[in-house]
């Protein structure tokens, strides 16, 4: 359970890839922060929580539709929200799949969902002392990098994540001038 001096942090998306390494990071160099793994599968997240704790870290898991409410209820606010939840659409769909539903399923996560947590948290964030909003993006998402032949990601298209990833830099910006 959190103490009343923890930073209270959770994370989108905590149960794999950069999210699980955030996750992994936080609890170990910062005992006082209370990290919030969140998932949208209960058996991933479940897995991911288990196997920091099963390194002696201090974590707890989250079904993110629900992350707001359980932290209203468990801490009454929160201070850093890290909003990393992310997909690449393309290659992953089943067979078949439209152009549509890949833009879709990528903007739904890369970005809606982006917009999405962070209204959802407001309330929580407002009650914090300093509180801070972190938008995962990527370096696929520079334009002049995308237009550059000799960019180190050149050869990656991706063309629905790179937009996502251009996309989400705006809502970054918008919300630090807020």
């Amino acid at each position: 359970m959190a103490s009343l001096n923890s930073t209270i942090v959770p994370i989108t998306g905590a149960n794999q890839g950069l999210g699980f390494a955030v996750a992994k990071k936080l609890a170990t160099d910062h005992p006082g922060y209370h990290v919030l793994m969140g998932y949208r599968d209960a058996t991933k997240g479940e897995e991911a929580i288990a196997k920091l704790k099963s390194r002696g870290l201090t974590v707890e898991g989250v079904m993110i539709d629900r992350a707001a409410e359980q932290a209203s209820a468990q801490f009454g606010r929160l201070d850093v929200l890290i909003n990393n939840a992310g997909v690449i659409s393309e290659g992953r769909s089943p067979e078949g799949t439209s152009l549509r539903h890949t833009w879709q399923t990528g903007f739904d996560i890369n970005i809606t969902a982006h917009v999405i947590t962070p209204e959802a948290f407001v309330p929580l964030l407002e009650k914090a002392a300093l509180p801070l909003v972190v938008f995962v993006s990527s370096a696929l998402g520079s334009c002049p990098g995308r237009l550059d032949p000799n960019d180190q990601f050149a050869a990656f298209r991706f063309p629905a994540y790179r937009s996502t990833k251009v996309a989400l830099n705006m809502v970054a910006c918008h919300y630090a001038n807020l």
